[in-house]
């Protein structure tokens, strides 16, 4: 169902700059994307014929329902910076799968963040865990939910957690680790990179239902 050339795309945080990014890539390699979006954007993809923008946000359950409908999957690009006690990200993600569940759009891949769930323990950086636990312990406590929330889903889910985002141009040679390790010293990985595995992701069954990590 997957693993044809053309693919109808969902996607969420598609403003952002790894959302963007992906929204490109997937236009050019042949596919069509609804894209959900605060506001119309006025970048490279505004005004391509194979992008659909959706107005609203991933808590405003018709425009999630909009961009999903006609679609074969979906892809979440959703982040969360808000360092206060929340469930913004768990809450969306939650709202995604109940409209692919409705509109029986099976596939998901979600990007998170290295350091949810079991990747933690392994990571080498003393900094970046004293950082998750103190100043943003909230966002990854909402990602571990979030993370939570897919994996009880029906979707035939991925899990892509990727290392530091760097606005690098793309490397093109990348790890993909179990999401319990081992992990290099380096964890930084370039977002064009993260876009274009989201990307592959989709129409590899062979990741459903796994969750992996990503780095240079």
């Amino acid at each position: 169902m997957y693993d044809g050339f053309e693919m109808k795309i969902a996607v969420f945080g598609a403003t952002g700059k790894t959302g963007q990014i992906f929204v490109q890539k997937a236009i050019e390699a042949g596919h069509t994307v609804n894209a959900l979006s605060r506001q119309k954007p006025t970048g490279p993809t505004s005004t391509q014929r194979d992008v659909t923008w959706i107005i609203g946000s991933a808590h405003d359950d018709p425009a999630v329902a909009a961009c999903l409908e006609g679609q074969d999957c979906a892809i979440s690009f959703l982040g969360n910076f808000n360092k206060k006690p929340n469930t913004e990200m768990s809450d969306a993600t939650s709202s995604i799968l109940a409209a692919m569940t409705a509109q029986n759009v099976k596939r998901f891949v979600v990007i998170t963040t290295i350091g949810t769930g079991d990747s933690y323990k392994p990571m080498t950086s003393f900094v970046f865990k004293m950082i998750i636990k103190t100043v943003a312990r909230n966002i990854w406590r909402d990602r571990d939910r979030q993370e939570a929330v897919i994996k009880a889903s029906n979707a035939d889910w991925t899990i892509i957690r990727p290392g530091g985002l760097r606005d690098d141009p793309e490397a093109k040679t990348y790890q993909i680790s179990p999401s319990n390790g081992p992990f290099p010293k380096k964890i930084a990985i370039p977002r064009a990179d993260v876009a274009a595995f989201g990307l592959k992701a989709l129409s590899d069954n062979t990741l459903i239902g796994k969750t992996v990590c990503q780095f240079l």
